[in-house]
């Protein structure tokens, strides 16, 4: 059986608990094991550890917040797969891939759901994705926010645009700003491939200080494009190759296809204009 916890459902940490974090040990430890706890249980709620976790944390200070770093904290950083890029670390997200399996034949839980779903995301296998981030979307996870913003990604990557819109209008709340503008974004991609030129323009010049890809502005290049004002569409693809100097060379690996793209509109419109 499955147990899962969200805020709401976390108990409040007892006066107890605090009388003994700053009074029974000595000198600044308490003030320590205090500060260690908080941030544990903070980690735990993002990243949606099992109940039981909480109860330790809670019931056990500081030596809770000690087991946890371990048990959580360390033995994830070495394996963690978040920063690695997809085309140079599948091999090491396919072995964590495994490693997940492995652990979920044995405790099925929330977190490595959504590690799974994650580590497909960036393999590019959206409909695996897909699977485990619905999954992952039932009790206090119904309506989590991160887990409905990673649904509507491998949506997106699957070309099942509606589905990926809809999901991703459920992340836009007041309690939740975490990737706001990377939502933005998504949305007006998904916007501009659903033909809605303009609704996808407005949303790009509302996060229009945040991003310089070269992606960015051409996807703007192309609505304008689409919109018949070539002037603007030119400034974009012109803005797009100006930050081909500014990338490092991972990122100009992955900006390739639209560096190109730009390049290829801008040379027809001169020609066009010859």
């Amino acid at each position: 059986m499955q147990t899962y916890c969200s805020i709401a459902a976390l108990p409040e940490i007892s006066k107890a608990s605090f009388a003994f974090l700053t009074h029974s040990l000595p000198g600044g430890f308490g003030l320590i094991g205090l500060l260690l706890t908080i941030f544990c249980l903070i980690h735990a709620l993002r990243t949606r550890q099992d109940f039981w976790w909480y109860l330790i944390l809670l019931l056990m200070p500081p030596f809770g917040a000690l087991l946890y770093l371990f048990m959580v904290i360390f033995k994830g950083a070495g394996e963690s797969a978040q920063f690695v890029l997809p085309e140079r670390g599948a091999g090491a997200l396919n072995r964590r891939i495994k490693d997940l399996q492995d652990r979920l034949s044995e405790t099925d839980t929330i977190a490595l759901r959504s590690e799974l779903g994650q580590c497909y995301l960036k393999l590019k296998n959206f409909e695996k994705a897909e699977m485990y981030f619905e999954s992952c979307l039932q009790g206090n996870f119904r309506n989590d926010p991160f887990l409905l913003y990673s649904l509507a990604q491998a949506c997106y990557g699957k070309g099942e645009d509606e589905k990926a819109l809809e999901t991703l209008k459920k992340t836009f709340r007041e309690d939740y700003r975490d990737y706001l503008n990377e939502r933005y974004f998504l949305q007006a991609k998904i916007l501009g491939r659903q033909d809605r030129p303009q609704e996808a323009l407005d949303i790009y010049s509302k996060i229009a200080h945040h991003f310089t890809s070269p992606e960015f502005f051409c996807r703007q290049g192309l609505l304008q494009d689409k919109l018949g004002d070539s002037e603007k569409a030119h400034a974009f693809y012109l803005m797009a190759l100006r930050q081909a100097s500014k990338l490092t060379p991972d990122e100009l690996k992955e900006a390739q296809i639209w560096l190109a793209l730009a390049t290829r509109n801008l040379s027809g419109k001169e020609e066009k204009e010859s």
